[in-house]
């Protein structure tokens, strides 16, 4: 199994599919720290799965949760923020702060994910479905506007990735995304300013989000693309 770090996750994320879970009750997560949502994980393989254009040895993988523990006992585990996801619920704001550098959500195919005004302290996101208001049981602009207001209710509007943004275009219902985030950096080193470089000794570099677009058809699975949709201070 391989080790997921904000070191590799750009890359990984590119030559592999990660899959999260999707129909685990919030309850049933077995969070280190439940107020912050954080648990940890490990890349497990989807061994009956296909990737049909593999890209350096890439294959498809699902994010498997594990009680601190049984993640103190395993090298390749490691800490993410979970950002929750209940089917027509009304969502719930999650801090992603300095306490990991990665961030998963469920697998996006209609919902819409929020964000906060991002700070260098970090930003609060929440990922919300209205699938129930649907007038044809596929996304639709009642459905779109319904999960709006939820974010708004939750005041995470600064940045809202829709389906029109992740996959745009002809709805799919062979087509799925991963949503994932991470942070460069915690403290230290150097970020962009001005065309030039500035240190940064004592900041944060913001949240950076991505949606990685697969398409799914039996165990074959398609690797479509990874497309950053939002990061930095918005």
């Amino acid at each position: 199994m391989p080790l997921l770090t904000p070191a590799n996750i750009d890359a990984f994320m590119d030559d592999n599919i990660v899959k999260t879970p999707t129909d685990i009750s919030n309850a049933d997560i077995p969070y280190a720290d439940a107020a912050n949502k954080l648990v940890w994980a490990r890349l497990l393989s989807a061994a009956a799965s296909i990737l049909v254009n593999p890209k350096a040895g890439g294959q498809v993988w699902y994010i498997d949760f594990m009680d601190a523990g049984a993640a103190a006992h395993d090298p390749e585990a490691f800490l993410i923020y979970w950002v929750e996801y209940e089917a027509n619920g009304a969502g719930t704001a999650t801090w992603l702060g300095n306490d990991s550098q990665m961030m998963f959500t469920a697998l996006m195919s209609g919902c819409s994910f929020g964000l906060g005004s991002a700070t260098l302290a970090g930003v609060r996101a929440a990922h919300v479905n209205s699938m129930a208001v649907s007038a044809t049981g596929l996304p639709d602009a009642a459905q779109k506007q319904h999960q709006h207001q939820k974010l708004v209710t939750l005041n995470v509007t600064a940045k809202v990735v829709t389906l029109d943004e992740y996959m745009p275009g002809a709805f799919d219902t062979a087509v799925k995304t991963t949503p994932f985030g991470y942070r460069p950096q915690l403290t230290g080193g150097k970020m962009p300013s001005g065309g030039g470089r500035i240190n940064t000794p004592s900041m944060s570099l913001p949240w950076k989000f991505y949606w990685q677009k697969y398409r799914q058809q039996g165990k074959n699975h398609t690797l479509l693309s990874v497309t950053q949709h939002a990061g930095g201070v918005f």
